[in-house]
């Protein structure tokens, strides 16, 4: 049975296609960290980890464009009873867009222009958030075998603040000629995140797939102040709707309290996932 669990995850692995929103993670964790640098075998525990989370092919609702989004940060929470793990997240977040604006009423405003489309990169900012993991089903096939699933949900709350933007627009004053002005730029977003996984434990190394579903749903401002004509303010809805996709990874367990791994997902969005984590 363990050969052809291997046999049909092997080439999973072989032809994914992972490129640079929130990292799945293995639902295996939370049992095969099982003795902890403080806590010995006792299956409660603390667990910490680092992870770098790049996304390179994700849109919002009515736009063509795909943005980038890298984060960097770490989660730590509790095991309890070697099956479940609640956690906060913590880190920083960077975000790269060329969006096209649509729904711009010039009306509001003195200037007399359209959008074209606005062109930002922010710094880095604040993000932070919670989830949990949990095993709902756990098998052992052999002696150090087994296949689990479980879930995982989370949320995030991303906020960015840039003043590296600039906005192309058409300028009717001036017989629609096409310029540039800086402009500043503010996003506030809550992300969340379900996700039903499949984790098959061979010795030390697990690999895992699943499906997810994951929703962005927020606002933003865009204000050019360097107008001729007057102040240009735009405020929008940013929405992605309940976005579908999978995600296959991989962890290896260097030992019983430490564990790294890497994660690609697809479909909804392309990117590229490395974790590091160790029970306490």
């Amino acid at each position: 049975m363990k050969y052809f669990l291997c046999f049909i995850f092997l080439p999973i692995f072989v032809v994914v296609n992972a490129a640079f929103c929130a990292q799945v993670g293995n639902i295996s964790d939370p049992a095969s960290l099982s003795q902890g640098r403080l806590s010995g075998e006792r299956p409660y525990a603390l667990m910490a980890g680092i992870e770098s989370d790049f996304v390179s092919g994700k849109r919002f609702n009515e736009q063509t464009n795909k943005f980038k989004f890298n984060f960097y940060g770490m989660k730590i929470g509790s095991i309890i009873r070697d099956r479940l793990y609640v956690y906060g997240i913590v880190g920083m977040g960077e975000m790269k867009d060329k969006k096209i604006i649509y729904d711009y009423d010039p009306d509001k405003d003195v200037a007399d222009v359209r959008i074209e489309y606005v062109d930002l990169q922010t710094d880095q900012n604040l993000v932070f958030g919670a989830g949990i993991t949990a095993i709902m089903h756990e098998e052992k096939l052999d002696e150090d075998v087994f296949f689990r699933i479980g879930f995982d949900a989370k949320y995030r709350r991303i906020s960015f603040d840039s003043n590296n933007t600039k906005v192309i627009l058409t300028n009717w004053a001036e017989n629609g000629a096409i310029q540039s002005y800086p402009a500043s730029y503010a996003m506030n977003v809550n992300e969340f995140q379900g996700a039903i996984v499949a984790s098959y434990q061979y010795e030390k190394i697990a690999p895992y797939i699943g499906y997810r579903i994951s929703d962005w749903n927020g606002e933003e401002e865009i204000v050019v102040n360097s107008f001729t004509e007057g102040n240009i303010n735009y405020n929008g809805s940013l929405e992605t709707n309940g976005q579908k996709g999978y995600f296959i990874g991989i962890t290896y367990y260097i030992s019983k309290a430490f564990s790294i791994g890497l994660e690609g997902r697809e479909r909804d969005e392309e990117a590229l996932n490395l974790t590091a984590q160790m029970r306490f």
